[in-house]
């Protein structure tokens, strides 16, 4: 138990009663007995902790504990237990003969060396496993001192024959979410006084939607542990051990006012927080869900529950349809974040340009498909609500960087800060009573490569927001962007020595020539702008002739 004065060991687990400790002897001043602690033929223990000589009754030693061990540091890393099973017996038969599923594939950001430890530690034979409690200690002090870095990444490799073997170079871009934790305040943002947040969650994991449902406090929200499969689950401020509602694979999209939810079936990965599926009611309580539309992206509920408006894409264009099959827009680019007025006369949604970039602004159209631009121009939006009395839009959005402002915009346009704090908030809901649920979370994108002849991966991000776009043919210059500088984000090069960045401009690096000595780059401007940038000196009269065919 973690307390304010550190940490009590409050279990001793299987001990064995040692000689009376006379005057001012310690436990460590006390010889070990010949007799084992546990008789050979004799099991005792909490199954699921228990190394496999325990469970065939062989003598137990200081390496039985070290395996123990290995299991509550495997599960303090997952969240799930190592060894599991639908019965006593399959759970002793998954420690005799089946290893874990990896920590990597549970928790990628898991330093590997911390995965190795563990996976020591849970070796089936005892003279596989650490020998002591001290060299145990050891190799966790060294890692958390720093010896192993933590990283997961989406590669993609390039090949280049340059001699009779082909030599390899790795670009690849680490997307991380370290943490997320969802909040809710005690009071509306309207009030004067400072909002109070408490925390609703404790373990780590990606939460892609939330909301209020029902009463006392209760939240309901789609959230993954590992990966980007979305799974239900609610939670209570005075219980905070998530409940799963229903299998893995439902995305939650909505709470009606009658606590009747919309989710996704079958739920695919999009990109951001956004998937695709077919659209279900599902009763808070659990049941089987009912099956509405395929093919949908996100809904809410109109405000009395009876219909729902829906985002989906037909023909390669974004819809938004309120009732469905009614259509109040249309775009080419995409639309998220679709949210019904308290009065169910206008809709509240962000519109994107470019699929895939959540660059855009905040709208409004009316049942007669009228669409209104309130606030424009973010770097990154993230998740609206409407007030209880209709009378602001609240969105969380950033200007530049990773760090999310909740702002509030009327339906007239006029927009302020509503809160504001170091790492942003996410704002998910609002209770009638004004209450707010909110989301923070921890990430960075990282780039990497591999060079020929290299012995490990280098980092060569400059900020938090790194992507590896291109290569130059002999592995010596990285193309990637950097996102966190500008509304248009920036082109940036680097030699793979890690010398210095070379900020090229603003836009979307696309590629790298063969030569090395130009750029291609998009502006996302109104409109779209190509963009050739040079990556030394060049002439000025070939790099105006360049830009005027460009652009």
């Amino acid at each position: 138990m973690l307390t304010k004065a550190g940490a009590k060991l409050l279990d001793f687990g299987l001990a064995k009663a040692g000689p009376a400790l006379a005057g001012e002897a310690t436990l460590t001043d006390v010889v070990a007995q010949a007799t084992p602690v546990t008789r050979e033929g004799a099991i005792f223990g909490t199954l699921q902790y228990m190394a496999p000589e325990q469970l065939e009754g062989k003598e137990a030693d200081a390496r039985s504990d070290i395996f123990s061990l290995g299991t509550v540091l495997y599960e303090m890393v997952t969240g799930g237990r190592a060894f599991q099973g639908k019965s006593q017996l399959s759970v002793a038969s998954a420690i005799l003969e089946k290893d874990p599923e990896p920590i990597s594939t549970l928790q990628p950001l898991t330093p590997p060396a911390l995965d190795r430890t563990i996976r020591v530690c849970l070796a089936k034979d005892p003279d596989e496993r650490w020998q002591s409690a001290g060299d145990l200690w050891k190799e966790l002090r060294w890692i958390s001192e720093g010896g192993s870095q933590t990283g997961s990444s989406i590669t993609a490799v390039a090949r280049r024959a340059a001699r009779p073997r082909t030599a390899w170079i790795l670009a690849a871009v680490s997307a991380a979410i370290a943490a997320a934790a969802l909040l809710f305040s005690a009071r509306s943002g309207r009030d004067p006084r400072p909002l109070a947040f408490r925390q609703l969650n404790f373990r780590r994991e990606s939460i892609f939607q939330a909301a209020f449902a029902g009463e006392n406090d209760t939240v309901v929200y789609s959230a993954a542990t590992r990966g980007n499969t979305p799974q239900i689950f609610t939670v209570h401020p005075d219980y905070p051990e998530p409940q799963p509602l229903g299998p893995p694979g439902m995305q939650l999209l909505a709470v009606s006012s009658k606590g009747e939810l919309a989710v996704l079936l079958g739920a695919r990965y999009v990109w951001h927080r956004l998937f695709t599926g077919t659209l279900a009611r599902m009763a808070l309580g659990g049941g089987a869900p009912r099956e509405i539309q395929e093919g949908v992206r996100q809904a809410d509920w109109s405000p009395d529950g009876s219909q729902l408006a829906i985002i989906r894409e037909v023909g390669g264009r974004d819809r938004l349809e309120y009732p469905i099959g009614q259509v109040l827009r249309e775009v080419s680019g995409y639309m998220t974040d679709v949210r019904v007025s308290p009065r169910g006369d206008r809709i509240a949604y962000f519109e994107h340009p470019r699929k895939g970039d959540d660059r855009g602004s905040v709208n409004i159209v009316d049942l007669d498909g009228k669409n209104t631009v309130l606030s424009d121009g973010y770097w990154s939006e993230r998740a609206l609500a409407w007030s209880p009395d209709g009378a602001e839009i609240l969105f969380s959005a950033s200007l530049s960087g990773g760090s999310f402002t909740v702002y509030a915009v009327t339906p007239a346009g006029r927009r302020r800060i509503a809160y504001q704090a170091p790492g942003g908030l996410i704002i998910e809901d609002l209770a009638r009573d004004g209450r707010w649920l909110a989301t923070r979370g921890d990430y960075r994108y990282a780039a990497m490569v591999h060079t020929p002849g290299a012995t490990e991966d280098r980092d060569l991000s400059w900020l938090n927001t790194s992507h590896a776009r291109a290569l130059s043919p002999d592995g010596q210059m990285l193309l990637f962007a950097e996102t966190a500088l500008g509304t248009n984000y920036t082109v940036c090069l680097r030699k793979t020595d890690g010398s210095p960045v070379l900020r090229l401009g603003e836009g979307w690096p696309a590629d790298l020539s063969a030569d090395g000595k130009w750029v291609l780059a998009v502006v996302q401007s109104r409109p779209p702008q190509l963009v050739i940038y040079p990556t030394g000196a060049v002439r000025p009269s070939i790099w105006n002739r360049v830009r005027s065919r460009t652009t």
